[in-house]
């Protein structure tokens, strides 16, 4: 794929970072969940992943939010009649969107706050002077143990 076709996606807080397939195929072979577990799996959903950038590619589609993205998975895992990775993966996707509205953080002793994912990536950028990738890597590291604990 050239640079003039990157496919980019647009995640909750509206940064966009280039789609990675690595990422999606990851996220699918988990839904797969422990059946599915080995190398072939994670090639098959390497596969899939591969089938979703090309049809964006060729629908000539430049932005994709992580919404259609998810629909795009559920639609694909279906159609190769993985079904029960297709509910798997819906219903974690669920469950923590819940979490993490429901996520506090407290601080400074008295102080509370909702989780915002968003505001630490950018207080990470500029504090440890980071890209926005590491960023959003450093901060998807404390959600999840954030949400671990919750």
């Amino acid at each position: 794929m050239n640079g003039s076709r990157t496919i980019r996606v647009r995640k909750r807080d509206g940064s966009e970072e280039p789609m990675d397939t690595g990422k999606l195929a990851g996220a699918m072979w988990r839904a797969m969940g422990p059946a599915a577990a080995g190398a072939r799996a994670f090639r098959d959903a390497g596969y899939l992943a591969d089938a979703i950038r090309i049809h964006l590619e060729r629908t000539d589609c430049r932005l994709v939010t992580t919404d259609e993205l998810f629909r795009m998975v559920l639609k694909v895992l279906h159609r190769v009649r993985m079904t029960q990775a297709a509910e798997a993966f819906a219903v974690y996707r669920i469950c923590r969107t819940a979490r993490r509205q429901c996520l506090i953080v407290l601080h400074g002793g008295r102080n509370a706050t909702l989780w915002n994912k968003s505001w630490l990536v950018e207080h990470v950028e500029r504090s440890w002077g980071l890209g926005r990738s590491a960023a959003r890597i450093v901060a998807g590291h404390v959600e999840a143990e954030l949400l671990s604990d919750s």
